[in-house]
């Protein structure tokens, strides 16, 4: 069993991958160290449809080779017989297909044997429903089977791969969602602020930015906001204040220049 410090780094990697696509290579590159496998992978499949959808692999397989999977999933024993796998918990090959049966399939002859891959271990780490994720480590023939230690790193990894999917999702949902309220900021007739409740600019769409870069709107030092250049400053000081003290958002129309103003 690896050292106690190795797996929370891992753990680790998978909450920052769940907020930062990029990372995911790196949570396959420990999860291989961890297990001593030469490949390690995460997949994404349509379920009805049998289409790979995301493939991320680690070391040892050709992405050739990789790229014809989905034209093989009804003979993909593993993939086929996934249902008996309970989320969130590990699984070795032999538990869903001898080597023997999975050797006698094109997907063994065509991709597996060309890869030099017989034994996994995995998880299942996503929805049952329409998609279906899996996380696994590959090894050789010549390797033997994977035993109780891989699948107790598994165990322990599969919970938190599942929860930082969940996040990875709703944060994916949210980035939509905030981009298409930005087009929409960008597309109205004037300039956009969105302050807080000190004043700081949170977010100002593009012709808000052209009243600042302008100097149109006067800031101070910390980018709060003090109002149309040559405007007391007092207006919007006390203006703030009112809605701190009420804790509810408020709009303030700022004169400015003709369909550059400022609201």
């Amino acid at each position: 069993m690896p050292d106690a410090n190795a797996v929370l780094d891992a753990v680790g990697t998978i909450y920052d991958a769940s907020t930062d696509a990029s990372q995911w290579p790196s949570v396959l590159e420990e999860l291989r160290e961890l297990t001593g496998a030469p490949t390690a992978a995460m997949k994404q499949v349509s379920v009805e449809h049998g289409n790979m959808v995301t493939f991320q692999e680690g070391r040892g397989m050709d992405p050739a080779l990789i790229a014809r999977i989905p034209t093989m999933m009804e003979e993909n024993l593993w993939f086929q017989r996934s249902h008996r796998v309970p989320p969130g918990r590990s699984v070795v090959s032999e538990q869903l297909a001898s080597p023997a049966e999975l050797k006698r399939t094109r997907l063994y002859d065509e991709i597996l044997h060309p890869s030099d891959v017989l034994h996994m271990c995995g998880a299942l780490v996503g929805a049952r429903g329409e998609m279906l994720g899996t996380v696994a480590v590959y090894r050789s023939g010549r390797a033997g089977p994977f035993g109780d230690d891989t699948r107790r790193i598994l165990d322990c990894l599969a919970p938190h791969l599942v929860r930082a999917g969940k996040i990875s999702r709703a944060t994916e949902g949210i980035d939509l969602y905030c981009g298409g309220l930005e087009a929409m900021a960008d597309a109205v007739a004037f300039g956009l602020l969105l302050l807080d409740g000190h004043g700081r600019i949170l977010f100002a769409n593009e012709r808000a930015d052209a009243l600042l870069s302008r100097g149109s709107l006067r800031l101070a030092a910390d980018r709060r906001l003090q109002g149309p250049r040559g405007a007391p400053v007092a207006a919007m000081r006390d203006f703030l204040a009112r809605v701190r003290v009420g804790r509810e958002g408020a709009g303030l129309r700022l004169a400015g220049e003709g369909n550059g103003s400022c609201a």
